[in-house]
């Protein structure tokens, strides 16, 4: 039973309001000032206090300020016959949860009750009904559907969303129904993936979503021919869901128009954010970089984006000076920051942001991370926490006054792996364990796609008979020799580089500033 304190100095012509509380189950106490108002919070503990503003003595303002000294999170709902501007600032100010303008009727009060102490349980239930309903529709449209005929972009987009949604409600089975419903749209998009993919890579533009190799030219390249300023945030390894979160937190600054669109194979930095810089297929990024697949270290084959950059925008007559940034720490991230004028300086500025991808990859190895961040919802509050106690929610505060096109987006996601699969293949082939590449990969089809002919995904043949093999769903993929010590390395990681649709459905957005 909820008990209620209501401190008001006519509080006999409230009788009709306390009988109808109690009548609605609630425990009701009186005082006529608010000294006494005072003491009985200390004495007692109350779930909610109705506060006239106007008493003898102490006032209502006076008595709130009393009250939330020692219970800082007591729910108050002040009561007063003004409706002056300047008394409700000040209870707000002072952290006052409703405010109510007498006369007072009974629907008022029960709906004020409701608000601050049952709107958990109200939205729990409402949620979990109107979810199982959604989960049924879905899990109806997956078997009956063809994958063809399904909005996949969409129905990823709704699926990040309630699973969002689902952090306000304690129910573990209905969690559990949504990962059910995850892993079943997993799998039916792997296949679409590996049947569809090879035509869309070979069609005109017209013809295919949009992919990585289309962003620039798609979104900042129109903009920037009109003549405005523009800047263009990559985040690498940034998951939809994460987005999602950052975009909460900028709301109060921007209007966010959000699309998607699908990155390229493999979901990874050397193929995906090329493509973005470049405007080309991974088969395509010799003629700008001769020499790009014989780099021995795979990090260094995003050494050329900058070269990628230019050459896309002086092709699309765009001549006028860019900067390229990668920020890899905090230091160069605070770089922005202090920098700001010279940031916007230029007609087009592009930013890497690394951070997010060293947490997925640490996380890997470090227990300390796995404990931090044990599931997606840990994943995306730590991305949101660290966004906005960041030098760079400064710079997006700041970039919200400038008249300059914003656009935000990623070269890929990540997918926490759970299913280990077993590889062969020869002492050359690549470590990744979301795909690989290489000569002679063995691997049951039915955990991934394998690409003999390279050409057949517009990927680069390395030498005579380089092969890909690119990992469905949630499996990752593990060599016979050291089989159970990589299982467990692997097992309940994120990786990259696979066919999901946490790795290749991506957002891409257009913020424009609200001042």
């Amino acid at each position: 039973m909820k008990k209620i304190l209501w401190a008001d100095d006519e509080i006999e012509y409230l009788k009709p309001h306390i009988i109808m509380l109690e009548n609605k189950g609630y425990k009701v106490k009186t005082v006529t000032n608010g000294e006494d108002a005072v003491s009985l919070c200390k004495e007692e503990q109350f779930d909610a206090v109705f506060l006239d503003e106007m008493m003898p003595g102490k006032d209502g303002l006076q008595t709130l300020n009393e009250i939330k000294e020692f219970d800082p999170s007591i729910i108050v709902i002040m009561i007063t016959k003004s409706e002056e501007e300047s008394i409700m600032e000040e209870a707000i100010g002072n952290q006052i949860s409703d405010y109510l303008v007498k006369p007072v009727n009974p629907s008022q009060i029960i709906l004020s009750l409701k608000k601050n102490l049952e709107t958990k349980q109200i939205s729990s239930k409402k949620i979990t009904d109107n979810y199982l309903s959604e989960f049924n529709r879905i899990n109806q449209s997956l078997m009956t559907q063809s994958a063809e005929e399904i909005d996949w972009l969409n129905l990823y987009r709704q699926l990040c969303r309630f699973d969002i949604d689902l952090e306000k409600v304690d129910d573990k089975a209905l969690k559990g129904t949504l990962a059910g419903v995850q892993r079943e749209a997993n799998q039916l998009f792997s296949k679409f993936i590996g049947s569809t993919y090879e035509s869309w890579v070979h069609s005109n533009r017209s013809d295919r979503p949009l992919m990585s190799a289309d962003i620039v030219k798609e979104t900042v390249l129109p903009v920037l021919k009109s003549g405005k300023k523009s800047i263009l945030f990559v985040f690498d390894c940034l998951r939809y869901d994460q987005w999602i979160m950052m975009e909460e937190a900028l709301h109060e600054f921007f209007y966010i128009q959000t699309e998607s669109y699908y990155s390229i194979l493999p979901t990874a930095t050397p193929y995906s954010r090329n493509a973005i810089f470049s405007g080309l297929f991974p088969d395509e990024f010799e003629r700008i970089v001769p020499d790009i697949w014989k780099e021995e270290n795979e990090h260094n084959l995003n050494n050329h984006e900058d070269l990628f950059l230019k050459q896309l925008l002086r092709k699309n007559g765009f001549t006028d000076q860019f900067k390229y940034l990668k920020c890899l720490n905090r230091e160069s991230i605070s770089q922005l920051d202090t920098k700001f004028n010279e940031l916007i300086q230029n007609q087009f500025t592009a930013v890497v942001i690394n951070f997010i991808d060293l947490v997925t990859h640490t996380r890997t190895e470090s227990r300390l991370i796995q404990e931090m961040i044990p599931d997606e919802e840990a994943y995306r509050q730590l991305i949101k926490n660290w966004f906005v106690n960041s030098p760079l929610y400064s710079v997006f505060k700041k970039l919200a006054e400038q008249d300059i096109s914003i656009f935000v987006t990623t070269d890929h996601g990540a997918t926490r792996c759970q299913q280990d699969v077993k590889i062969v293949g020869d002492r050359e082939t690549s470590s990744n364990p979301r795909y690989k590449f290489g000569k002679s990969l063995i691997i049951d089809k039915k955990y991934a796609v394998t690409v003999k002919d390279p050409k057949r995904f517009r990927l680069a043949k390395l030498n005579f008979n380089t092969e890909y093999v690119i990992a469905k769903s949630d499996y990752y993929m593990v060599y016979p020799n050291n089989y159970n010590k990589f299982v467990a390395l692997y097992k309940d990681s994120f990786q990259h580089g696979g066919i999901s649709m946490d790795e290749m459905i991506v957002p891409v957005s257009t913020l424009k500033g609200k001042s």
